[in-house]
């Protein structure tokens, strides 16, 4: 797993193998590129949230899509939504019997994530031509979804807990995305999380390192 305080030389050592494209481009007009651009990630998170950490495992895997529009040059606005979920259940344990045998029980925890800020790229959008992407943004994050499922024998008992609370925090990413075939292309990024939210009387960090994969089209 990624720590967050080994954050920074995973973003230099990817900075210093796209400084070649970047000053090459600097060099060059502003690239003209498609206005709209639509990807669909499937993001690994490393969640520092203390709800996550307690119950669940920290790292979770979450599908994400991103919209960018771009507004002049190679600046763009972009918005994306996330959705990290997490699962708990309890059908096998040495001491169930001493409960009930037949004793299922489960849940699920969700967090709704969405962003939106501004960014800048660099390279050409063409088949066979790499773009580097600079994003920087904040987020909303929405919690907790939490539904949790009971069962002795025939019997099941459905439960769920909706929670309004919304937290704010700020988002970075850089993106590395490769034309393939006309105007689609497969993109890999980095980016962080910070944000902070109050558990317990307790002001704790929540977000983390999020490593995303994708396919997307420019239109």
């Amino acid at each position: 797993m990624i720590k967050g305080k080994n954050v920074l030389p995973v973003l230099l050592i990817i900075i210093f193998l796209t400084f070649p494209i970047f000053t090459q481009e600097m060099d060059k007009t502003p690239v003209k590129r498609k206005f709209l651009t639509l990807t669909i990630k499937g993001d690994y998170m490393s969640i520092t949230d203390p709800i996550f950490e307690d119950q669940y495992n920290s790292e979770k895997y979450a599908p994400e899509g991103e919209i960018q529009v771009r507004i002049s040059g190679n600046l763009y606005l972009w918005g994306s939504y996330a959705l990290v979920t997490a699962r708990r259940e309890w059908f096998e344990w040495s001491s169930k019997a001493l409960v009930n045998p037949d004793f299922q029980w489960e849940n699920t925890l969700k967090k709704h994530h969405y962003s939106l800020g501004a960014g800048y790229f660099i390279g050409l959008s063409e088949p066979g031509e790499f773009c580097i992407n600079f994003q920087l943004g904040i987020s909303f994050i929405t919690n907790n979804d939490l539904s949790e499922k009971y069962q002795i024998s025939s019997q099941t008992i459905s439960d769920s807990i909706s929670e309004k609370e919304t937290d704010i925090g700020v988002t970075g990413e850089l993106g590395i995305s490769y034309c393939f075939w006309r105007n689609l292309f497969a993109e890999i990024s980095i980016g962080y999380l910070y944000a902070t939210e109050i558990i317990e009387e307790n002001r704790e960090e929540i977000g983390g390192l999020r490593i995303g994969l994708g396919l997307g089209i420019r239109f």
